[in-house]
C-alpha cells in the first residue's frame, strides 16, 4: 500500500525544489558568516564547524567571556566538578599529592 501511495504522489514543482535550494544555501551563508566573526573574536581557538566546535561548551564558553569580558571561573570549578564526581564514583583513590599526605574525599 506504502509504494503505491508514493508512486502516485506527484514530483515537487520547479519553484518548490528553488525554494528548498535558497533555504539551504541561506543557511550555509549563515553558518559560514557567523564562523567568521566567532573566530574573528576567539584568539587562542579556532572554530572549523559551528555545530561540532561549539558542542562541548570549551569554544563558547571562551566566547562568552571574550565578549563580556568576565572570566567564567564558575563553569571551570563545574567542570572540574563533575570530573571529580566521576572519579569518586568509580571509587578511584586520590591523595592531595605530598609524600605521606592526606586522602581526598
Amino acid at each position: 500500500l506504502w509504494r503505491s501511495v508514493q508512486r502516485e504522489r506527484p514530483p515537487l514543482p520547479p519553484f518548490h525544489k528553488a525554494w528548498w535550494r535558497r533555504g539551504d544555501e541561506r543557511d550555509r551563508v549563515q553558518k559560514k558568516t557567523f564562523t567568521k566573526w566567532v573566530n574573528k573574536h576567539l584568539f587562542k581557538r579556532h572554530v572549523n564547524d559551528l555545530y561540532e566546535d561549539l558542542r562541548d561548551g570549551h569554544n563558547l564558553i571562551s566566547l562568552l567571556e571574550v565578549l563580556s569580558g568576565d572570566t567564567l571561573r564558575f563553569h571551570k570549578l563545574q567542570n572540574v566538578q563533575i570530573a571529580l564526581d566521576y572519579l569518586k564514583h568509580r571509587q578511584v583513590s586520590m591523595w592531595d599529592g605530598e609524600p605521606g599526605g592526606e586522602r581526598v574525599e
